[in-house]
């Protein structure tokens, strides 16, 4: 409801004396001075000389309210003992003041439309506005000294000290409102948050229980709901959501208060307007039914409230998710507590959600804790459950435990299917080498490569004594050693191959192929050159070194030999004499019809060209517009005109200069160069 300025109630001439007074009529005195100051002998002096108590001050302030606003209830009880005038309790003139007598002066013309329009765009929260300049400090105490100077109040003012106090959990203020006659029931908006509600409402929500005890004993009903569908006791086993809420811990004082009322009624009822932004189960606290709240926030005292008092633990909204998918979702050691009550008092622990979650996955999610997997499985857990888009809850371990493998050794050991297909990633095998960490069992987290291959090998291990097929590849997944190359995993391709792991067929050197009209491709097309030690093993496994592979750069298919000798640096050059010694052709031309050759001299690598000169590499030249024709991919449209190679500084420093000229001219250069031997020991010419 809309709540009036108080300064709307006063008469027009009032406030234009407000907005424009005379000189002579405000005048700072010396009890002023000592209200501002707080000193509290000063003001009883004043007092005791007669100074005036209700004389403004230049900005229109009285000494009463430079009391209220310094938070010095003292001095605040002492001025008004000795008589002053609680109506001025007003801001001084302000933009929201100018605004309302504008409005005031212009009520029956034309403007008042115009301006009307205006005011509604521009929303100002008139009443904390209020209440913010006025009563700053210790609030609570100042306005029940307020409140027991008996002032002359409308609804309208007692609704925005109501509010406010609510809010805050004043709950001496509330009391002194309700003996005036304020409608306990009253359902009134949040300034701030899109919230109708009634003061027992609000105060659930934000944890006030000295509060809520005093609506109950005044009347206040304790089934009504709030304008999003929520109960007391849901907004009370929930989190809080305002600013101004009390200890968490005071909620579960409010759920035992409400638990012997009417509130029950609603203890197994889903907030009612499900489509609300105050529903998220995602997000702690918004699963939208009071057990589900509490399970989630993992409050072990709230949630047993909850369950002897009647609460369903096997209720389940649209979503599907129960008060035991909620508490499995956390990291934290809380939830063991959590689960175990909830599964004593007949927790579903096969329940599945809407999107195939049952709790058994959610917790091989976290894996964290072997604790709740182990309270599950011994509850009737499926232990072929799932864990969303039919991947099952050993495949989920494999990839996120971070007990040390704890978990994963545990579902392996009760009976877990190790070669089930299908869900996210395929298989177990598949999960297992695409970790991404490795996690100790005491709980040390790292990211080197080494760790995570020796934590992948474990994991492999356990796998193995329990039957993996580490050649089953599943529909629409690579096959295990192709993850593995590609991820650059060394060992864990020495281990998967020392296992009978099979390579893939690969058809070797084929007329087509020599033809360029057939793609071939082998594991080594997955590996960058970069990982020098995943070639040796492939290579010295069977392997083919003459294949296609992609190069980044370019974002083309070319020979991997020629990939690999695309940049000067150490890996790439020690990849490319393993393909080399291993029986790569180095005369083999990509679908572009570009040579190894090309791309050393490209990259300026005098060591590539050396090394592709000791395996016949061919260095004749031909035609230099042969090669620009056949060379567009290296340059843009742009030609480079230079001739005297005297002009060209080839070094590796170069290359990003030269990358917007046209490349082949250059690459003939150097290679002739290369020949000639006007090369020095850097690749540079001399």
């Amino acid at each position: 409801m809309l709540v009036r300025h108080p300064l709307e109630k006063i008469p027009l001439r009032q406030l234009l004396i407000r907005l424009f007074p005379p000189w002579s009529h405000y005048t700072t005195t010396s009890l002023h001075e000592a209200a501002k100051l707080g000193d509290e002998h000063a003001v009883r002096r004043a007092i005791k000389a007669g100074v005036d108590l209700n004389q403004l001050d230049e900005n229109g302030r009285s000494a009463l309210q430079f009391a209220a606003s310094s938070g010095c209830s003292s001095i605040f009880a002492i001025l008004l003992q000795a008589g002053a005038s609680v109506g001025i309790l007003v801001p001084p003139p302000s933009f929201i003041d100018v605004c309302i007598i504008g409005f005031r002066l212009l009520d029956t013309s034309f403007a008042i439309i115009i301006y009307g329009w205006l005011a509604s765009k521009i929303h100002i929260p008139v009443p904390r506005f209020i209440l913010q300049n006025t009563f700053m400090g210790d609030t609570e105490q100042l306005l029940t000294l307020f409140l027991d100077s008996n002032p002359e109040l409308s609804f309208e003012d007692k609704l925005v000290i109501w509010s406010q106090a609510v809010d805050r959990g004043y709950s001496g203020v509330c009391q002194r409102l309700l003996r005036q006659g304020f409608p306990v029931d009253f359902v009134y908006c949040h300034d701030e948050y899109p919230d109708c509600f009634t003061a027992l409402l609000h105060a659930c929500g934000a944890c006030h229980a000295d509060l809520a005890q005093l609506l109950l004993s005044n009347g206040a009903d304790p089934t009504l709901l709030d304008n999003h569908g929520r109960s007391c006791i849901l907004l009370a086993a929930a989190r809080p959501f305002c600013d101004h809420a009390g200890p968490w811990d005071e909620s579960n004082r409010i759920i035992q208060i409400l638990q012997a009322t009417d509130a029950v009624k609603h203890i197994n009822t889903t907030q009612n307007n499900t489509g609300s932004d105050t529903t998220d189960p995602s997000l702690p606290g918004r699963l939208g039914w009071p057990l589900g709240d509490a399970s989630q926030g993992l409050r072990i005292e709230a949630v047993r409230i909850l369950l002897l008092a009647g609460a369903d633990p096997n209720l389940k909204p649209e979503s599907g998710w129960t008060a035991l998918h909620a508490a499995c979702r956390w990291h934290v050691s809380d939830a063991i507590d959590v689960v175990r009550l909830l599964v004593q008092f007949g927790a579903d622990v096969n329940a599945v959600s809407e999107n195939s979650w049952t709790p058994l996955g959610c917790a091989a999610l976290m894996g964290s804790f072997l604790e709740i997997i182990k309270i599950l499985v011994q509850a009737g857990a499926n232990i072929e459950s799932t864990a969303g888009e039919l991947t099952t809850a050993l495949q989920i371990a494999a990839r996120h435990d971070i007990s040390g493998g704890k978990i994963v050794k545990y579902l392996a050991e009760q009976g877990a299917n190790v070669n089930a297909t299908g869900g996210t990633f395929g298989s177990v095998l598949l999960a297992t080498l695409k970790r991404s960490v490795s996690v100790s069992e005491d709980g040390t987290i790292s990211l080197s490569v080494d760790d995570q291959q020796t934590q992948i090998i474990a994991f492999l291990s356990v796998f193995l004594q329990h039957g993996v097929d580490v050649n089953m590849i599943p529909e629409g997944h690579p096959c295990p050693l192709q993850v593995a190359a590609e991820r650059g995993l060394a060992r864990v391709l020495s281990f998967l191959l020392s296992h009978e792991t099979r390579i893939p067929l690969f058809k070797d050197k084929s007329p087509q192929r020599r033809s360029r009209d057939v793609l071939q491709k082998s594991l080594l097309s997955f590996v960058s050159p970069g990982y020098p030690e995943t070639f040796a093993i492939l290579l010295s496994a069977g392997v083919s070194a003459d294949t296609d592979g992609f190069d980044q750069a370019t974002g083309s298919y070319t020979t991997l030999l020629s990939v690999a000798c695309s940049r000067n640096d150490t890996e790439y050059l020690e990849t490319a004499i393993l393909l080399l010694e291993h029986g790569a052709d180095p005369n083999l031309p990509d679908y572009a019809g570009h040579v190894p050759v090309q791309r050393a001299a490209y990259a300026l690598s005098q060591k590539h060209l050396q090394k592709l000169t000791e395996y016949g590499a061919e260095m004749e030249i031909g035609d230099r517009d042969q090669w620009a024709s056949e060379g567009r991919a290296f340059g843009s449209e742009a030609l480079l005109e230079a001739s005297d190679l005297s002009l060209l500084i080839l070094t590796k420093e170069s290359v990003v200069d030269l990358a917007n000229e046209k490349q082949h001219y250059m690459i003939a250069d150097y290679i002739t160069a290369f020949i000639e031997g006007r090369l020095n020991n850097d690749g540079a010419l001399v």
